[in-house]
């Protein structure tokens, strides 16, 4: 009975139906925990919304807090659940022993990553100094510039969505990989090209813009924590900086856009060839926790992220059991996310 109406205050169907991107922002407007109606906290809640004008389209949203979905594990426990749902003969709930979740908790990063390396006190404690020296390139970073200085609706997420053909995604993955870059380097390259266009700084200005960049620990992860269903833990944030002046200012937007992204690629090879990037973050917030909320530094700051091809982890059609010649159970057409900053601004 316990788990029967924890699931009934977990999984909400709402009967109006909602555009997608709507939703996100009604819903980002909630703050958690939710209180439930035997007085315990929720920290994590499932909404299916129905698609408005369109029969059979649904939405499923998780809202819940960035320390438990980081945003590859959430998306592989999308891909999970759809191959659940596609599932013809499912198990019986009773297989569940309610009340014994703490006992299938996921180990922490540095065990899922292989576990301690050798030599830490010397170049892991180069790795800390390297992070927390770019790190306080963040409270005096570039940034936008705010067009009010009120806050009119507090935790509102205001989405811009530009997507772009598959041919123009083909061709530009294809320049990139041609010039030697990824197309992380070509998201922060172009980002902080953005930012010092749409807010000018003077040519012998040494600005600079840094971002908390994020890198994944999925490809670190070892047997038997290299699946779907390790959850948690699963990102670095790894300081990153790139000053005005090292952009060529007379050079051409292509110069320009490929010297940022050899400046962030220098960055990113720094980092890699530390054995001990895995256990960064760890490390970090073993020696300072964040147990007191602070004033973050910028107002407006930057973080742009990439969290790669999507149909690697999720599939755009499932079949039943997995037999392609079956017809589908479900179509995936779209993927969003949206982020609530917790954070306090200036």
């Amino acid at each position: 009975r316990d788990a029967g109406e924890w699931a009934r205050q977990t999984v909400i169907a709402r009967d109006e139906p909602i555009e997608p991107d709507d939703f996100i922002v009604l819903i980002g407007q909630e703050r958690l925990p939710y209180n439930l109606s035997d007085g315990r906290k929720q920290f994590m809640r499932c909404y299916v919304v129905k698609s408005p004008g369109k029969e059979g389209e649904f939405s499923v949203f998780w809202h819940g807090p960035h320390t438990i979905m980081d945003g590859r594990p959430t998306i592989n426990a999308f891909s999970l659940m759809f191959e659940w749902l596609a599932q013809t003969t499912l198990e019986p709930l009773d297989v569940l022993h309610w009340g014994t979740e703490w006992k299938n908790l996921p180990v922490g990063p540095v065990t899922a990553t292989g576990g301690p390396r050798a030599n830490w006190e010397t170049d892991g404690v180069a790795l800390l100094i390297q992070a927390e020296a770019l790190g306080r390139n963040l409270e005096s970073t570039h940034g936008l510039t705010c067009q009010r200085q009120e806050v009119v609706t507090p935790g509102k997420v205001t989405r811009l969505r530009v997507e772009l053909s598959e041919e123009d995604s083909a061709q530009l993955l294809g320049k990139c990989k041609a010039s030697g870059f990824t197309a992380t380097h070509l998201f922060e390259a172009a980002t902080a090209l953005a930012t010092f266009t749409c807010n000018p700084v003077p040519e012998d200005n040494n600005v600079h813009i840094a971002f908390p960049n994020i890198i994944s620990l999925t490809k670190f992860q070892v047997p038997p924590h290299n699946k779907k269903t390790h959850f948690i833990s699963s990102l670095n944030v790894a300081p990153m900086k790139i000053s005005y002046r090292d952009i060529p200012i007379s050079a051409t937007p292509q110069d320009r856009l490929l010297a940022a992204m050899q400046k962030f690629k220098d960055q990113y090879a720094s980092y890699m060839e530390n054995v001990h990037l895995p256990h960064l973050f760890a490390m970090q917030m073993f020696l300072t926790p964040p147990r007191v909320i602070k004033t973050g530094p910028n107002a407006c700051p930057m973080i742009p992220t990439n969290l790669g091809i999507i149909e690697h982890s999720v599939a755009v059609t499932y079949y039943p059991d997995g037999d392609h010649d079956q017809l589908p159970v479900l179509d995936v057409l779209k993927i969003a996310f949206g982020h609530r900053l917790t954070e306090p601004i200036p």
